[in-house]
């Protein structure tokens, strides 16, 4: 009858509707992402870096311990950078380190440094990265080589990241440091370590 043909109409339309209804709340609606994704945008940790090459002073070697926190900040939206392979971040290390003079605790310096770091993705679950840095320090030695207080610190690094568990990351990484203060007091000779570092950091969304 034409009754029961203009029902089944009106239910095939209403199907449609609804069919197409919720493709379009799959489609626009914002996937769950957990907090610890390969490149959240925020990283902060603590490094521990041990000198094996040691600047030689008429004092004896300049061997200073670097105990660091580390805070870093992906620069660009998550979402827009998961399928990269490349990815800059700027970093702060602010530091308070214990320094040895020919294995004897002499002196202290602190400070903190800021720079920049590139990492390339190797898998899910680790990458390698290079960073470059600077940042004020002051240092307490007394040395004919170096005139204490305020310095500038210069760092070289190259590095490599493992994921432990979860957001949790250990890092293991090569540290060249250079430290001077531009000429504004004499001596100015600068001191030079190469650091091994170990570390471990926290992935975190913001």
């Amino acid at each position: 009858s034409k009754i029961d043909h203009w029902q089944s109409r009106c239910s095939y339309q209403r199907w449609i509707r609804g069919f197409q209804s919720r493709s379009m709340l799959r489609c626009c609606a914002p996937t769950a992402r957990p907090c610890y994704q390969r490149f959240a945008q925020q990283e902060v940790g603590f490094k521990v870096s041990i000198s094996f090459i040691n600047e030689k002073m008429p004092e004896g070697y300049y061997q200073p311990i670097l105990l660091s926190g580390y805070f870093g900040w992906h620069l660009g939206k998550t979402e827009n950078i998961a399928d990269k392979k490349g990815h800059f971040i700027a970093y702060l290390e602010p530091q308070f380190n214990p320094v040895f003079i020919s294995g004897k605790l002499n002196d202290v310096e602190f400070g903190c440094n800021f720079g920049g770091r590139y990492e390339l993705e190797l898998s899910d679950n680790n990458r390698l990265y290079w960073a470059i840095g600077t940042g004020p320090h002051y240092i307490t030695v007394d040395t004919k080589k170096q005139h204490r207080g305020y310095i500038f610190s210069d760092n070289f690094i190259m590095g490599f990241q493992q994921r432990i568990h979860g957001p949790i990351y250990g890092t293991a990484q090569y540290h060249f440091r250079h430290i001077s203060n531009a000429n504004l007091m004499r001596p100015n000779q600068g001191l030079d370590n190469h650091f091994f570092t170990l570390g471990v950091s926290k992935l975190m969304e913001y």
